[in-house]
């Protein structure tokens, strides 16, 4: 038990770290993203995963980034009821 904390890299250019304002630990809720270097990129501004609610070993979730044209406008999510099996990873660009 416990959570995960995220920022995101664009395109794999550490000079483009997405992040929130202020840290976010409940999904969908109001806050400004920003991009910043990986110098100058604060390591508590996160998403934060499982805190808004008790998560248990091995949830996965499902993080929803919206975006237009290059920027991102939001970054929410939820449990996967039916998720796929555990210890797998799925990746995709941004």
């Amino acid at each position: 038990e416990g959570y995960e904390s995220f920022q995101l890299v664009q395109n794999a250019d550490l000079s483009r770290i997405i992040h929130p304002d202020r840290p976010v630990t409940i999904p969908g809720s109001a806050s400004r993203v920003l991009v910043s270097s990986i110098d100058q990129v604060r390591q508590d501004l996160v998403w934060a995963l499982g805190i808004e609610k008790a998560n248990s070993t091995g949830d996965v979730y499902k993080v929803e980034v919206v975006v237009r044209g290059d920027v991102v406008m939001s970054v929410s999510w939820t449990v996967l009821e039916d998720a796929p099996p555990k210890d797998r990873e799925i990746f995709g660009s941004l």
